[in-house]
């Protein structure tokens, strides 16, 4: 199988990074060093070319982006964010063959998404397991554009942590060129100064979940003569709460929540890192139990729950006890990867199996 073999390999360089550069930071071997950032770089590249040189793989391969790559060709208006739109043109002027522009936004998008991981978790190759097993690389197969811009948040993390609003506000931005949904994570730099209360989120929560009838009558108004209204009563819209996401992503925030309360030997740094993630995964929660009032809600979960390849090793590390530590981690292993095996092979969601290239089509 592809995937498995795309994961190893990129797992097995992110474990070499992690032996060499150890071993750098203990002994400054300048021959350490380079070895730990080659074998960091091309732990990317097979998830660069397992996504780049696919064909038809992923539901909106053929649906959407092959056709309108060729409208866009033809001058034709096209209903794409104009800087993916811009991305289609520039790639045009070289070359009228469409694989480009899969193999382009797949070094854009992994690029950025490995920087995250190899800059904020301690085990990188914990990191790329849960960006497949999450079933986040599966997802990015499917919404090309969408998953460009969350790449741009997830490298966006960085200005929240330091305060800077500007540069944070530009990295959204410029993330919405590529899919206008991002802009949701506007305000989430003000959401992650306050301090994460743990009943306080739950009840929120619960709240939100209580309210949902009511924010679909103010959202069908709100957005009655905007784009995404006409999303509203469509085949798009199923009026119930994306169950599944919801107990996913309440799992995913007790677990954080009872790990965040440990800070033995935690920095103040570590600590406000895990409350950016905290108070994500709170939005991820909130925005699952009031799905129902959402047309196309999990494409906003997408948005919001990429928090999780980061915030559960985060909260794994602050875990004491080594025995505890290796029990979770392993339960999250399992469990992941049974959703991934059932989601994603048996019910061929992102419709992703079976694998071709593009020396097949």
């Amino acid at each position: 199988m592809i995937y498995l073999f795309m994961t190893l390999l990129s797992v097995i360089l992110a474990v070499i990074y992690k032996e060499y550069d150890d071993r750098y930071s203990l002994k400054r071997r300048e021959g350490d060093f380079r070895k730990s950032r080659t074998a960091a770089v091309l732990s990317v590249l097979p998830f660069i070319a397992v996504a780049g040189f696919r064909y038809d793989v992923g539901t909106d391969y053929l649906y959407t982006y092959v056709p309108n790559f060729k409208e866009i060709a033809n001058g034709q208006d096209s209903y794409f964010e104009w800087g993916f739109y811009l991305l289609n043109k520039v790639i045009q002027l070289y070359t009228l063959d469409y694989f480009w522009l899969f193999l382009v936004c797949a070094a854009i998008t992994y690029i950025m998404v490995f920087d995250c991981i190899y800059r904020y978790i301690k085990d990188p190759a914990f990191g790329i397991f849960l960006f497949v097993a999450t079933t986040s690389f599966f997802v990015s197969l499917n919404t090309t554009r969408q998953y460009m811009a969350i790449a741009f948040f997830l490298w966006a993390l960085r200005y929240i942590k330091r305060k800077e609003l500007g540069k944070y506000v530009v990295a959204i931005l410029l993330g919405s060129l590529f899919h206008y949904s991002i802009l949701i994570m506007l305000p989430l730099y003000f959401f992650c100064r306050i301090r994460y209360r743990p009943v306080a989120g739950f009840v929120i929560v619960g709240l939100s979940y209580a309210v949902t009838s009511l924010l679909r009558v103010i959202l069908t108004g709100f957005f009655a003569q905007r784009r995404y209204g006409a999303y509203f009563d469509s085949s798009y819209d199923s009026h119930e709460t994306a169950v599944r996401f919801l107990l996913i992503n309440a799992a995913v925030l007790l677990f954080g929540t009872l790990c965040a309360g440990s800070s033995a030997g935690k920095s103040a740094d570590d600590d406000e890192t895990m409350n950016i993630y905290m108070q994500i995964q709170l939005a991820s929660t909130v925005v699952c139990a009031c799905s129902g009032a959402l047309p196309l809600a999990y494409r906003i979960i997408w948005n919001f729950s990429s928090i999780q390849i980061l915030l559960i090793p985060e909260a794994l590390n602050r875990i004491e006890s080594d025995g505890w530590r290796r029990f979770w981690k392993a339960a999250v292993i399992l469990s992941f990867g049974l959703l991934t095996v059932v989601t994603v092979f048996i019910l061929g969601e992102h419709q992703v199996i079976p694998y071709r290239t593009v020396f097949e089509k």
